[in-house]
């Protein structure tokens, strides 16, 4: 009998830690995705702020930049930088992680969106459908990914996408 106590703690115990661990790397799941281009500058500090609600951050903010590093002790640190134009336009959304699988994860989830219409164009490469005109282009070893607007006319999106009229 005292050997099944031992074997059932013994399971209890890894199950235990199996569940923070995934708590601790998959946390960040819940942020983040809003994707933030072509909104301003407010849109997006609202937007961040709102994402980030849950956790301790830092936001930087310049003329041209924003940059939220999360600063919880708690969490995997997540780095999320916005580019504006001119006209306080986001064009560039970078997002970097410190772990693969939560790179890998976001990276996922937002191919995963249907509406944009994904598709493959090269390695870690993909064009939303014309009418959002976005790149989304991963990086594996450097666990980050960029999300950029396309200024190209509609014709020169066709031919990155390789569609025929």
């Amino acid at each position: 009998m005292r050997h099944f106590y031992a074997y059932i703690g013994g399971i209890f115990m890894k199950t235990t830690l199996l569940l923070i661990a995934s708590l601790i790397c998959l946390s960040p799941m819940s942020f983040g995705q809003t994707i933030l281009t072509d909104r301003n500058k407010h849109d997006t500090e609202t937007w961040l702020k709102s994402d980030f609600r849950k956790f301790k951050y830092e936001l930087k903010k310049t003329d041209t930049t924003y940059d939220l590093v999360t600063a919880d002790t708690i969490w995997r640190p997540v780095r999320v930088h916005c580019s504006f134009d001119k006209q306080g336009k986001c064009r560039v959304q970078k997002m970097s992680f410190d772990c693969d699988s939560c790179y890998r994860r976001i990276f996922k989830d937002f191919l995963d969106r249907k509406r944009f219409d994904w598709k493959l164009v090269g390695p870690d490469r993909y064009l939303s459908k014309i009418s959002r005109k976005l790149l989304l282009v991963g990086n594996t070893a450097g666990h980050y990914f960029t999300l950029s607007m396309v200024d190209v006319t509609d014709e020169e999106y066709k031919k990155m996408l390789n569609e025929k009229k």
